[in-house]
């Protein structure tokens, strides 16, 4: 019985990083699509938050490396880190004219 419970809690465990680690690349996709938006808007090309896709995956290093581009003209993309605490770094976005 006491196996029983002991592998529940290990699973309940598991469970709960797996969730937490998915809501954490949520986060960094929405951190990487305002960071790109903020980026470009530098340049004098506007594109808002929710016109960019991003796709992040988690470094080994700590934190998360993504890639982001414009859904509505694919005129923008690039790639950018973002740290444990969502802090960008390492940003090359740019557009083509």
């Amino acid at each position: 019985m006491r196996a029983a419970i002991a592998a529940l809690v290990v699973f309940a465990c598991l469970a709960g990083a797996a969730s937490a680690q998915a809501a954490s690349t949520g986060q960094a996709q929405s951190k990487a699509r305002q960071v790109a938006s903020r980026t470009v808007t530098s340049y004098g090309i506007h594109y808002a938050p929710g016109e960019w896709a991003a796709r992040c995956s988690v470094r080994s290093q700590g934190g998360f490396s993504c890639r982001v581009h414009t859904t509505t003209t694919n005129q923008c993309s690039g790639t950018l880190k973002l740290s444990g605490r969502l802090r960008a770094f390492a940003v090359k976005v740019g557009c083509m004219e």
